[in-house]
């Protein structure tokens, strides 16, 4: 399976300079009917059994954690809670309410997991986004420029096909 990949520039927090960086790019959301048949295809359960029990997971994962609980899924991986906060000198000061923001949920994956990923995983460049422009690939973005991979600040093994990655 490949995932594809836009580059976009940024300003860099150790330099601040602004620097090329990649970003997941999605095509489409699995749609909903599509995930349980997906599912069921591998095992011995149905569509429908497998849609009820994707649907109670996803039910039990925010109550646990609203109770401040970590989910392990079995296969999958570990939910958890996390957020940033603010700091004070002074213990008697902490006010939770106003000093702690952006909670959101982290999501940890097996091991199984990962190495499946990082073992069947094929990355694609699915171009460069600047600005409001996005051009289709590394090479179409020089010639836009009108520059050359060696011309480039490009890092890369392969100077002579800047859209390949290795």
């Amino acid at each position: 399976m490949s995932v594809k990949f836009t580059l976009f520039k940024k300003k860099s927090p150790k330099t601040q300079s602004m620097q090329w960086y990649a970003a997941p790019k999605s095509s489409y959301p699995t749609a909903d009917d599509t995930t349980p048949s997906e599912s069921s295809r591998v095992g011995a359960i149905s569509d429908i059994e497998t849609e009820a029990t994707l649907r109670q997971v996803g039910q039990y994962i925010p109550h646990e954690l609203i109770k401040g609980n970590t989910v392990k899924v079995p296969g999958l991986g570990t939910f958890r809670l996390s957020f940033h906060s603010k700091g004070v000198d002074d213990i008697a000061l902490f006010d939770a309410e106003k000093m702690i923001s952006g909670i959101h949920v982290v999501f940890l994956p097996e091991k199984a997991l990962k190495n499946t990923l990082a073992t069947q995983l094929n990355l694609v460049n699915a171009g460069v986004k600047e600005g409001n422009v996005t051009y289709p690939s590394v090479t179409d973005y020089l010639r836009a420029m009108n520059k050359t991979a060696a011309e480039s600040t490009q890092s890369g093994s392969d100077r002579n096909n800047p859209d390949s990655i290795k």
